[in-house]
């Protein structure tokens, strides 16, 4: 067993080792009493450890790290994270109902939430039980982002369905699609991100569910024609329902009008960031409260997430911060507005100013050149990097292409508005 995981052995019980995770020190709450029937869940489905069970989660699921915090660490975990481990746990304990329990626990989770965000709201801090410190390395910038230069005016910001059509779309799927199981099938079979879906509520209107969906497939969740998808996909189950073929026959008769909406290729993406936490449900979900109710996720992933917003008001990105401070200590919060869907690359080849290579991962699509020169420059020793009045040696950004033709970029434009796209091979040279 690793060391770091901080696990106490127990005796062993059928010739078994059994492990069982430290709980954290809290003090009397809803904080304490969702860790203890997270740890009483634990022990009826007989200890797994926490290999075992990101194994039983999936590969790239969620890390042992990720889970060990989630059963010993005292802040709140992410909804997804804990509802994964609470359905895991369920399904190895005896007569235990997986679904039942994941509602239990979410209320519990919600109540939790409820009351952090109500103390952040009041800027109260509750009473220690003990002091605690928490060694907390600060978080290597993913991203080294300012906000990006505004669209030119007039840009067409994104389509809506109309009312009565949008209506008729959002009964129809809560007609045919009422649980959650077929609900997830549906939006598996039309290729919609997970990590972009509104999230399932046991406790709400399926109706609200549906609208919510709809609402994030006009705001982008899905690329190229997400609502177009989400119609083809659905026929393909129900061929014969007239209400879905008028729908689509409405889309094809708008698609073809001059300047439709199906014509203009650019949307706006109006984008909150959020650099060095893991925390994204609780993230969104201040986002959605604060800003925007169908704020949509953009990515979420390596410390970094994004969420498209109908609009931004001034005070209220201010107060955001306020409150993310409260959730995750230290992470910053950005916004930009974008002609593209702002992604993560899965990595960037960076040629430094004397020939090494370098690569550079997770990087949004939304930098800027002229960000990336001061990481490429941390690498080297300081005098390499600064010209004698000690200020960092001008520096442009080159992008090769596929054809191995080089191509200078503007260092004040997004890196995929310049036509580099994930894997791009770019070159940092001094002046």
């Amino acid at each position: 067993m690793s060391i770091g995981h901080n696990l106490t052995l127990l005796d062993t019980r059928l010739g078994l080792l059994m492990a069982r995770l430290t709980p954290p020190a809290l003090a009397p709450g809803p904080r304490k009493r969702l860790s203890d029937e997270l740890h009483t869940l634990h022990r009826k489905a007989g200890w797994p450890s926490v290999r075992d069970l990101s194994r039983g989660l999936g590969v790239g699921v969620a890390s042992s790290s990720r889970i060990h915090d989630a059963f010993t660490k005292p802040r709140l975990p992410a909804w997804g994270l804990l509802q994964l481990l609470v359905v895991e746990l369920a399904g190895r304990a005896p007569d235990i109902e997986p679904e039942d329990e994941m509602k239990r626990f979410h209320r519990l989770w919600d109540t939790v939430a409820e009351e952090a965000e109500a103390r952040a709201a009041g800027d109260e801090e509750p009473p220690p039980l003990h002091e605690v410190h928490v060694s907390r390395a600060p978080a290597p910038r993913a991203r080294w982002a300012k906000i990006s230069r505004r669209p030119e005016p007039g840009q067409v910001t994104g389509h809506s369905l109309p009312p009565e059509i949008k209506r008729v779309l959002v009964d129809t799927l809560a007609e045919l699609y009422r649980t959650q199981n077929q609900a997830e099938e549906l939006l598996e079979d039309m290729d919609f991100p997970p990590q972009t879906r509104p999230r399932w509520d046991a406790t709400q209107d399926i109706v609200t569910y549906w609208r919510q969906v709809v609402r994030a497939l006009e705001l982008g969740a899905v690329q190229r024609g997400g609502v177009r998808q989400l119609l083809e996909t659905m026929l393909r189950r129900w061929p014969g329902n007239q209400e879905l073929h008028k729908i689509r026959e409405f889309l094809g008769e708008e698609r073809q009008q001059p300047g439709g909406a199906a014509g203009n290729a650019d949307t706006l993406y109006r984008t909150v960031e959020f650099v060095g936490s893991e925390e994204y449900p609780e993230l969104l979900r201040l986002v959605r409260e604060l800003v925007d109710a169908d704020a949509v996720q953009l990515y979420a992933d390596h410390r970094q997430a994004a969420y498209r917003v109908t609009e931004m008001p001034a005070h209220r990105l201010d107060r955001l911060r306020e409150r993310a401070a409260h959730i995750a200590p230290g992470v910053e919060v950005l916004y930009g507005e974008y002609d593209f869907r702002p992604a993560l690359y899965t990595r960037l080849e960076v040629m430094g100013p004397d020939g090494q290579q370098f690569e550079i991962p997770y990087v949004p699509n939304t930098t800027l050149p002229s960000e990336l020169v001061p990481a490429v420059w941390a690498q080297y020793r300081t005098e390499a990097a600064q010209d004698a009045n000690g200020h960092l040696l001008h520096t442009v950004v080159d992008y090769r292409d596929e054809s191995g033709e080089a191509h200078r970029l503007d260092p004040e434009r997004p890196l995929y508005n310049q036509g580099v796209r994930d894997g791009g091979q770019l070159g940092v040279t001094t002046a």
